[in-house]
């Protein structure tokens, strides 16, 4: 093994291990084509996935002040709503 440095003996023998649901070797071309179903297989979708996780942290952080903005705001009783409360635990209480 250290005969062969940095390179895979698969790779000197002409094998090549690849992660893909068909492959052809196209010899005359002098390239090979790797077909998979695989999204984080294609170095093409990189930019897709990069700006859908932008995506998602951009809902994400917006969802988050929405929340807080809730927990500050959302429970609050008005004067009015206090007197209708009061106003309603005496008609229960009186009935």
């Amino acid at each position: 093994m250290a005969d062969f440095g940095s390179e895979c003996p698969a790779d000197i023998v002409g094998i090549r291990t690849y992660r893909c649901a068909s492959f052809e070797r196209l010899r005359e071309h002098g390239f090979s084509m790797a077909w998979t179903f695989d999204q984080l297989a294609s170095s093409a979708n990189k930019g897709l996935r990069v700006y859908r996780a932008q995506r998602r942290r951009e809902v994400a952080r917006a969802m988050a002040q929405d929340r807080a903005a809730m927990e500050r705001s959302r429970f609050a009783l008005t004067v009015v709503g206090v007197l209708a409360l009061r106003e309603a635990e005496a008609a229960r209480a009186t009935a």
